[in-house]
């Protein structure tokens, strides 16, 4: 069984790139925004972007939704971020297939992805210190 994990310090993290391929397996079709004013500013905008974006990290937003060309505020319920922090999710076929093929551009922002291979239907835990992970034997429960 293979476990995907965050091999430096920073967190585990998808590429803009991965995360439209891991959607496209789940039957996911994405439209990303780009923010281009700030609420802080009085111009909070976001504009439409055509595919994924080779920009990593903030003010990037990828939505189930197409909402137009420009729109004001990310609307909450149409935000795709895959939950990846509960332990099993990392040991997902359609995560460590998109990982594996894209390589290093499949990282995300201040993340390095690896996989590690541990017996089949093994129990595991994912360890992180300043998001730098590894993965574990579950530790003991009293």
């Amino acid at each position: 069984m293979k476990v995907a994990y965050n091999n430096c310090f920073g967190g585990f993290s998808l590429s803009t790139l991965a995360t439209t391929e891991f959607a496209k397996k789940k039957g996911i079709d994405l439209t990303w925004y780009e923010q281009t004013g700030y609420k802080h500013e009085g111009n909070e905008e976001y504009k439409k972007i055509e595919g994924a974006s080779e920009k990593n990290g903030m003010g990037v937003f990828s939505l189930t939704k197409d909402h137009g060309d420009v729109i004001n505020e990310v609307p909450n319920d149409d935000y795709y971020y895959p939950d990846f922090y509960k332990d099993d999710s990392r040991a997902d076929p359609d995560l460590i297939e998109v990982i594996e093929r894209l390589g290093e551009k499949a990282d995300g922002f201040c993340a390095s992805l690896a996989i590690k291979e541990i017996p089949d239907n093994s129990e595991f835990e994912i360890t992180e210190y300043d998001g730098n992970e590894d993965v574990v034997p579950p530790r003991m429960s009293w």
